[in-house]
């Protein structure tokens, strides 16, 4: 049996994934739209809310944005369920895509929990799980948002200095998207993004790690 702790779109997909499952194993799978305040976010608020009663031998699958090193702290603090981190890398409104048709990248410091997981991601969704430490996923997810936030400050920064050489952006965008190195996917558009998530990470990354990054400090005064 599975508990989905969630209200948001992140939530609806992962019921769709786990609704036909034969799930046997307890597992709570937390997957709050993430909010932030002066207390942290909702899932760091959330999680030991959850655990207090989970039944030992529980497994914790966590798809939410938390500081490296919170899910290990969460399994130092509750030995008796089994954590992991299930990073949404997707963009909102693609969840979907995500979930069914990609990888997924699993964190986990337990070889074993490969085997735990095993009734919830089957082989035939057409995917693989590749494996990482807790980490490595908590740290995959703040490196995507830190580099997209990173490439919006590039766009807007390369905006306004072709505009005063008197070269036009979206000329100078075209091409660098034909660049194989750089992609037709790029995020390189200028202009104005919902970047609130973006900051945050920066923000967590620098904060975590107590080091106060030149490059982090730049982006991070561009975004304020």
């Amino acid at each position: 049996m599975i508990t989905i702790v969630g209200s948001g779109e992140l939530a609806s997909v992962i019921r769709v994934l786990t609704n036909k499952r034969c799930i046997q194993r307890s597992a709570i799978w937390l997957a709050e739209e993430v909010e932030s305040d002066a207390t942290g976010t909702t899932a760091e608020r959330t999680i030991p809310i959850c655990l207090d009663t989970a039944k030992t031998g529980t497994v914790v699958l966590i798809s939410t944005a938390v500081p490296v090193g919170y899910a290990r702290a969460v399994a130092l603090r509750f030995p008796h369920v089994h954590v992991v981190s299930v990073p949404n890398l997707a963009p909102r409104g693609q969840y979907s895509t995500f979930f069914f048709q990609r990888d997924l990248i699993v964190g986990t410091d337990d070889p074993l929990n490969k085997q735990r997981l095993r009734d919830i991601f089957q082989e035939e969704d057409h995917r693989r799980c590749r494996f990482v430490s807790l980490n490595d996923a908590e740290m995959i997810k703040h490196a995507q948002n830190i580099f997209l936030g990173m490439s919006i400050v590039y766009a807007n920064e390369l905006d306004r200095l072709s505009s005063k050489l008197g070269a036009r952006y979206e000329v100078i965008e075209h091409v660098l998207r034909e660049d194989p190195r750089i992609g037709k996917h790029a995020y390189i558009r200028a202009g104005s993004a919902d970047g609130s998530h973006f900051l945050r990470d920066m923000k967590v990354v620098r904060d975590t790690s107590g080091d106060d990054s030149p490059l982090l400090s730049t982006l991070i005064s561009s975004w304020s």
